[in-house]
């Protein structure tokens, strides 16, 4: 089992390309999602976020990421995973598939500029050939879509409900990774008063009821993305984890277990660049034993030792990650 191969829902290796100059999928010692430790990890899925932080440029910004996705293709340092249909000859293959999704609205429409700003470019990227997984409307602050983790008392606003209407039927999730409280309930709500078919994952959260950080998902949102269907990916952050102990994960997967997400708990790790963490409080990002993507064994053999069942273990690894974006192609 510990050869399981892997499906994880977000990484931030295309922000790290394009700020980085020189920088190469191949750098182990600034990115955790580096590609030699995806293969130590035998990850064969990996979404690749795009991030834009809200300040002017935000949307350039964006498009350049867009642009290295598309370049990574090319070079078939990646397979499109979106044109993958057996998933037992990628996991057999030495070839890892990706996706791309977005890490923020203000990746795809400027604060000032016209909301069609992210309608065009959304036509734009999937007319190229290129759909994106998911869409997280903020990051950690607000910005015109809603409010982020670190402005709770900020919810869905105008420009957000025009977002999730447009997305209705087009088979690309909301991700409440980075949502305020506020936000990701006005999501919920909004969806049920207009009956829209958006699908709702959280890409890279754990739970707060082990871990009180505020990017973790409280009870209510997490039991209602499990009742809809949707994902939880597993984030390896010391800070939504733990201080020190390593082990607090298992209890996080456990806790999933508990309220019922046995089809909807997969991986999420989050491994970004560094170099680009100014608060020294925050070091060590990761802990030891998750500090970059060849962590995947070591947590499967922690799992099935914990008295995981294997099918369970399967199931988090890929099926569940693989049955869903399966489910959206249809």
């Amino acid at each position: 089992m510990n050869k399981l191969p892997i499906i994880d829902l977000h990484c931030d290796l295309l922000s790290y390309l394009v700020n980085t100059p020189n920088g190469t999928p191949n750098d182990v010692d600034s990115i955790g999602a580096a590609i030699p430790h995806l293969k130590a990890g035998n990850v064969k899925a990996q979404t690749l976020a795009i991030f834009a932080a809200t300040k002017d440029g935000s949307r350039a910004f964006g498009q350049a990421q867009f642009e290295r996705f598309q370049q990574l293709l090319d070079e078939q340092v990646f397979v499109d995973l979106a044109q993958v249909s057996d998933w037992d000859e990628l996991a057999a293959s030495d070839q890892i598939g990706a996706r791309f999704a977005i890490e923020s609205g203000s990746a795809i429409c400027e604060e000032e500029g016209p909301l069609e700003q992210a309608f065009n470019r959304l036509v734009e990227w999937e007319q190229s050939g290129h759909k994106p997984l998911y869409i997280s409307f903020t990051h950690h602050p607000e910005n015109r879509f809603g409010g982020g983790n670190y402005s709770d008392n900020v919810g869905l606003k105008s420009d957000g409900k025009a977002l999730l209407e447009y997305l209705d039927g087009r088979g690309i999730c909301v991700d409440l990774s980075h949502a305020s409280d506020a936000l990701a309930e006005g999501i919920f709500a909004h969806k049920a008063q207009q009956s829209l078919d958006v699908p709702i994952i959280a890409s890279h959260s754990n739970f707060r009821h082990i871990s009180g950080h505020v990017r973790n998902l409280p009870n209510e949102l997490a039991q209602e993305i499990i009742h809809q269907g949707g994902l939880i990916g597993m984030n390896g952050l010391r800070d939504y984890i733990h201080p020190s102990d390593p082990m607090v994960w298992l209890e996080h997967f456990q806790y999933a277990m508990d309220l019922g997400a046995e089809k909807s708990i997969a991986w999420g790790v989050d491994f970004f660049g560094t170099d680009f963490i100014a608060d020294p409080a925050r070091f060590p990002l990761f802990l030891p034993e998750m500090e970059n993507a060849s962590c995947y064994p070591f947590w499967n053999q922690a799992w099935l030792d914990r008295g995981i069942s294997e099918d369970q273990l399967t199931d988090m690894a890929w099926r569940n990650a693989w049955n869903f974006m399966d489910s959206l192609a249809r």
